[in-house]
């Protein structure tokens, strides 16, 4: 198989050094930047090798990047500026700044690599796209976008995302390019969850007191938490704020099932006794080892102890699903020569 000289930014904990992996690719020369000190100690930690790059996107130089040659680009910028939370300021937002860094690097640069692949959250296409597309028309790019979740991959989980897929006009592509998104993945049958919940549950989380919700929260929110059990094919989006906040961040587990959830909530009694009940299904959240086997991260992953539970969520919550990618990369490369 071909290798490639790659160049990742926004890198994280290295979910698209791993994607790389998981589409074959596993002697790829890959050049990492993030700014993020504790990213950087978990990717180090998975990939004692790598070029890490610790420094703000934004110093790049046109030099660097024409030394460096790069045959692909991956990436996964700041999300904030195109989500509801973040306002959806878009380009005026500065946590967009060093991606149209990336672009201007690109546009003026001599080198143009072959291939682009771009995550990002839904939303990005309504208000991120413009400026990338004039770019990568005018340096001779053709391109195709998806909004695509896991769940699609047959993974029981829902991360619905937003991809752009670029190569060079010479390079053409196993499926005809259209100017509208793509929700399904060309030449490919979509999949219902091939797994459940409980495949991917850990031994010693399942043992681990502190992963128990809260009594406050089982008192005040326990109407409005997405429950899973060991048998579910499903789960929510995995957020970086999960454990800190309750809606909207990611599903609780009862590791005694769902019917047993049913039970208890249909009998609820007083509350005085209410927590009593509450606490007998044993709700909790997923470990980052979980979370992570969600994301379709492999087992070998690890988490260094120093960083804390807290981080490696918000990690986890800023990361890519693995699998996914692993399929657009093979996808983008289809065909191609070499």
């Amino acid at each position: 198989m071909t290798s490639y000289k790659v160049l990742e930014f926004y890198s994280g904990i290295g979910g698209m050094h791993w994607a790389l992996q998981g589409a074959g690719y596993h002697n790829t020369e890959v050049t990492a930047m993030e700014i993020n000190d504790v990213a950087n100690r978990v990717y180090k930690t998975n990939f004692p090798s790598i070029k890490l790059l610790q420094r703000n996107i934004t110093s790049l130089s046109i030099n660097e990047f024409e030394t460096w040659k790069p045959d692909m680009l991956l990436m996964s910028p700041p999300c904030q500026p195109y989500t509801r939370v973040g306002l959806k300021r878009g380009t005026s937002d500065p946590r967009s700044f060093s991606f149209h860094h990336i672009l201007d690097i690109l546009g003026a640069s001599k080198h143009k690599p072959n291939y682009f692949l771009l995550e990002n959250v839904k939303g990005f296409e309504e208000f991120g796209t413009e400026k990338l597309h004039a770019t990568l028309r005018l340096c001779g790019y053709h391109f195709q976008e998806f909004l695509l979740s896991p769940h699609q991959f047959g993974i029981p989980n829902s991360r619905l995302r937003f991809y752009l897929l670029a190569k060079q006009n010479h390079l053409p592509f196993s499926f005809p390019v259209q100017s509208e998104i793509w929700t399904t993945m060309p030449l490919r049958k979509e999949s219902v969850a091939t797994f459940k919940i409980g495949s991917i549950l850990d031994e010693e989380a399942a043992e681990d007191p502190t992963l128990l919700i809260p009594e406050n929260i089982l008192l005040k929110h326990a109407d409005i938490l997405d429950i899973v059990g060991p048998e579910s094919e499903r789960s929510c989006c995995f957020t970086k704020a999960y454990s800190r906040f309750v809606e909207g961040t990611g599903s609780i587990l009862c590791p005694l099932g769902l019917r047993k959830v049913e039970e208890v909530f249909k009998d609820m009694p007083g509350s005085t006794e209410k927590i009593t009940s509450l606490k007998s299904l044993k709700l909790r959240y997923f470990s980052p080892k979980e979370v992570s086997r969600l994301m379709s991260f492999p087992d070998e992953f690890c988490i260094p102890p120093s960083v804390t539970r807290k981080q490696a969520y918000q990690l986890l919550g800023n990361s890519i699903n693995v699998s996914v990618v692993s399929q657009l990369i093979k996808l983008l490369c289809k065909n191609d020569p070499g």
